[in-house]
């Protein structure tokens, strides 16, 4: 059975090489066919690439890294406090359906917000007198709205997964919300769960930590959407746009490859015991 899984997982390789350099070409045939027609706007892969190098480990390298530095922070802070809070009401919201049904219309609020909305909304109330030093965190509160419903409905499906009769031996023992069932039944089966929102919510929130950064502009201080900001103006310097955006892309896919080893490795310890 593991010949069978190591063979299947090799197998992927060359299909996701594949993949990648499908990708890159279909870059690289969009930037020509625009380049044709006189628009420069869409650099390259390599020049993009390249762009990205030389913001890593050229001149402006450390710049590069303090702003990563900022953003990754940024991230951290609004997935602690999300996780924080969803695990709180994600708990209560499991044992207790009554709850759950009357937290339902915050949730949905939370979700159907445009985050943009938030932003708008956010920067009004955090510029004025008083609030100017409130900036550098409007990231932190739009990656909480966009992360947190994730990690709280994640939660509530790991409570919904468990079997039948499992809750209905708790319920004979009257242990149906017991501490020993929350840590020893619940999170242990809930966490699949979580580290499938975990997935979700760092490569999203990521991208809207970007966003508010570029929107809000050199109040946030320094971060990785700030850089990307100061290459759109005056002029559109696209390569280091996109150069950057790399960058964050290669950041995505290293929280991503950390999360799916951890899982897999959670799944091993699961099927031992």
């Amino acid at each position: 059975m593991k010949d069978m899984k190591k063979k299947s997982n090799i197998e992927k390789i060359p299909l996701i090489a594949g993949g990648i350099v499908f990708l890159f070409l279909l870059w690289w045939l969009l930037s020509y066919l625009f380049r044709i027609g006189g628009n420069y706007n869409l650099p390259d892969p390599f020049a993009s690439i390249s762009a990205a190098c030389t913001a890593l480990f050229g001149e402006a390298a450390s710049k590069t890294w303090i702003s990563i530095g900022w953003s990754i922070a940024r991230l951290l802070m609004g997935f602690v406090i999300s996780f924080s809070l969803a695990l709180l009401l994600g708990t209560l919201g499991g044992l207790y359906p009554r709850f759950k049904t009357f937290l339902s219309p915050f949730i949905t609020v939370i979700k159907a917000i445009p985050t943009i909305a938030i932003v708008v909304l956010l920067s009004s109330l955090l510029f004025g007198p008083g609030y100017r030093d409130k900036a550098p965190f409007i990231p932190v509160y739009l990656a909480f709205f966009v992360i947190f419903p994730i990690q709280y409905e994640a939660l509530l499906s790991g409570f919904a997964s468990l079997d039948k009769e499992v809750v209905d031996a708790m319920k004979l023992d009257k242990a149906e919300r017991s501490f020993y069932s929350l840590f020893k039944i619940y999170y242990p089966t809930s966490t699949p769960y979580l580290l499938l929102s975990f997935a979700q919510s760092l490569g999203l929130g990521l991208k809207v930590i970007l966003m508010a950064e570029i929107t809000v502009g050199d109040s946030v201080g320094e971060g990785l959407g700030e850089l990307i900001r100061e290459n759109s103006a005056p002029i559109l310097d696209m390569e280091n746009i996109l150069g950057y955006s790399l960058v964050a892309i290669a950041l995505v896919l290293v929280a991503d490859l950390s999360l799916h080893m951890i899982k897999k490795k959670l799944k091993r310890h699961l099927e031992g015991i």
